[in-house]
């Protein structure tokens, strides 16, 4: 008897092209902390506010260049997370 193993067990979802379904929450997420946030906006910076977290959205979404199969947000959490992780040894 054979037995299949499998060789990969967290699939994402995709919906488009290159949008997943945890790209698409992250991006709903930010829309829903900028309308939150959007009464302290200034009304003349408003547009420019929602402009900008759009781009947010967009640009932490994409493919890390550092960290591969990682996006730029995940890149940012691990950089954040522990100050300490990076040792510096020598000259």
């Amino acid at each position: 008897m054979k037995y299949i193993i499998i060789k990969q067990t967290k699939n994402e979802v995709k919906l488009w092209k290159n949008i997943y379904l945890k790209d698409l929450i992250i991006i709903l997420g930010l829309f829903f902390l900028g309308y939150i946030i959007s009464p302290f906006i200034h009304s003349y910076l408003q547009i420019p506010f929602h402009i900008f977290i759009v781009i947010v959205g967009v640009v932490s979404c994409m493919p890390s260049p550092t960290n591969p199969k990682k996006r730029i947000y995940n890149s940012i959490f691990y950089a954040l997370k522990k100050k300490n992780t990076y040792k510096h040894f020598g000259g």
